[in-house]
């Protein structure tokens, strides 16, 4: 019996100093029936050229686009893709040995799951790898309304899904400038929790251009997602759930930013009132506390 094909897709922009890898380390898998597609999205720091080499070296597919964006790199790269599963990588993180493995026989052995995600160490400039807690929150599932009501997150270049029921839910939303949060919401209330594992499966490159550094972005286009599920009875729960984690990140990383902030996401609800002693506590407190 043949393997199910895995499209693994690299949407690459101004990487130079990771791509090559990130794409070496999928490529190692021992998984052997993979499909890997990358799209340079118009790098101007040689990233395009080493995607180019690499590509060749390894015979991957590979194109070049003018620089347009995140979501409209994602939607090329899902029209080239034709794996029965599909995984979405960043081009700077690393994709752990036997991870494409492991997930395609959990999600074979569960046919009634969409996807299954699993856990993620971040990779800090020396080489160090820490664990990132929140996401071991998620075992063994996250479901529609986990995700809606801010209670626990999944980390989105350690999923796998079905491509089949990803494009039936609708694919990526190009009226969103983050591609995770609204998709998952409407894949979730759709088919279903998704599966949470125990393994590592990527290390998260930690650097200055993260996306999920920049909180405004961030959360503005999490609280747009939400907009598309207003018919649903916990929606105003759900808002004033991320306005909380909105607040508690500006808390912790820009308190004068927060206080600014605070008319527009400040609430009486309970995850609000739980985040509000960040404001006040000293620095060495709040460190303590979230360590």
């Amino acid at each position: 019996m043949s393997e199910p094909l895995v499209t693994v897709v690299v949407p690459a922009y101004r990487h130079a100093a990771y791509v090559e890898a990130c794409l070496r380390s999928i490529v190692e898998q021992e998984y052997p029936a993979k499909q890997v597609v990358v799209v340079d999205d118009g790098s101007d720091d040689g990233t395009a050229e080493i995607v180019e080499r690499v590509g060749r070296e390894l015979g991957l597919e590979w194109r070049r686009a003018p620089h347009r964006g995140l979501m409209p790199t994602l939607q090329e790269l899902i029209s080239l893709a034709h794996g029965k599963y599909y995984v979405s990588m960043g081009s700077d993180d690393i994709m752990v040995p036997g991870r494409l493995r492991c997930q395609v026989d959990f999600l074979e052995s569960h046919p009634n799951r969409v996807g299954c995600s699993g856990q993620a160490l971040a990779l800090h400039p020396d080489g160090s790898l820490t664990a990132m807690k929140q996401y071991l929150r998620g075992i063994p599932e996250v479901s529609f309304e986990d995700l809606f009501l801010a209670r626990k997150e999944l980390h989105t270049v350690s999923v796998m899904w079905r491509r089949q029921e990803f494009l039936e839910a609708g694919g990526y939303d190009m009226g969103q400038s983050v591609e995770d949060l609204p998709m998952w919401l409407r894949l979730t209330r759709r088919f279903g929790p998704i599966a949470v594992l125990p393994e590592v499966f990527t290390h998260y490159r930690i650097h200055g251009t993260n996306l999920h550094m920049q909180t405004d972005r961030v959360y503005s286009a999490f609280l747009g997602a939400l907009e598309s599920h207003r018919d649903h009875p916990q929606y105003a729960a759900a808002v004033a759930a991320w306005k909380a984690n909105w607040f508690s990140e500006l808390a912790q990383t820009d308190r004068r930013e927060a206080l600014r902030r605070l008319p527009e996401l400040a609430s009486w609800s309970a995850p609000f009132l739980r985040r509000l002693p960040k404001l006040l506590l000293p620095r060495k407190v709040l460190r303590w506390w979230l360590r």
